[in-house]
């Protein structure tokens, strides 16, 4: 019997050993600031492990802020310093989706005379600040039947995001306009995605000037090229927005 116990605390005293030597070998949070070579850009936060986080300035309030390959395990502050721009609208800050070839506005609009934007943000990428603009979407965007038929062979889920062309060929994404789907609703990631895309125009309101607008429906596929959705399944929406 007290050789089991001994066996047994041996045992405790190896697995204790095991827990406390992987805690002194795991990183703390490091923190990190980087700062674009115009002084414009600020990118600050904690993250788990060393991240080598960059900042190119690719345009006129463009930068590509790098890694942007995955989620960081916590949102990093990023800040843009607009003292010295011009600015003579309502401007947002804008992420580019380059797997819809879309920007996203991850801000409100914001008041041109403001000194500085402050945005939190769990993923890096392109950015950019311009101009933010409302506008009145058509009924027919509130469908995707068409651009469903456009699914290729072996889809198993999808997204769909419609966006409009502003006048620098800009494509900004409606979000409100979007779906997600998959076979009977599920979406399986497959492996390989394809796109597809659909034009259309009309005459609508952008702030508050009517004019020909040129809207986008984008359809991105997954799809399994060994086999598509189970007999019976068919595409259908799991969210809408």
């Amino acid at each position: 019997m007290k050789r089991s116990y001994s066996i047994l605390f041996i045992f405790f005293m190896i697995i204790l050993t095991i827990i406390s030597v992987a805690f002194c070998f795991m990183l703390e949070p490091e923190h990190i600031l980087v700062q674009s070579a115009d002084g414009v850009v600020k990118v600050e936060g904690l993250a788990r492990e060393s991240q080598d986080v960059s900042i190119d300035v690719i345009g006129n309030y463009l930068y590509k802020i790098e890694p942007a390959v995955s989620m960081l395990d916590q949102a990093m502050t990023i800040t843009f310093d607009v003292s010295q721009a011009q600015f003579d609208f309502t401007i947002a800050v804008y992420k580019y989706n380059e797997s819809l070839l879309m920007w996203e506005a991850v801000s409100s609009g914001i008041d041109p005379s403001v000194q500085e934007i402050v945005i939190d943000q769990s993923e890096l990428g392109i950015y950019t600040v311009k101009q933010y603009v409302t506008i009145d979407v058509p009924d027919f965007l509130d469908t995707f039947g068409e651009i469903l038929k456009m699914a290729p062979k072996n889809t198993v889920g999808y997204e769909l995001a419609t966006g409009f062309v502003t006048g620098d060929g800009s494509v900004i994404r409606i979000s409100q306009k979007t779906e997600l789907g998959g076979c009977d609703g599920i979406i399986f990631h497959g492996n390989k995605e394809e796109i597809s895309q659909l034009e259309r125009y009309a005459r609508v309101y952008i702030d508050d000037v009517e004019q020909e607008v040129k809207f986008l429906i984008i359809g991105r596929w997954f799809v399994d090229e060994t086999a598509g959705c189970d007999s019976g399944q068919v595409l259908g929406s799991v969210l809408e927005m």
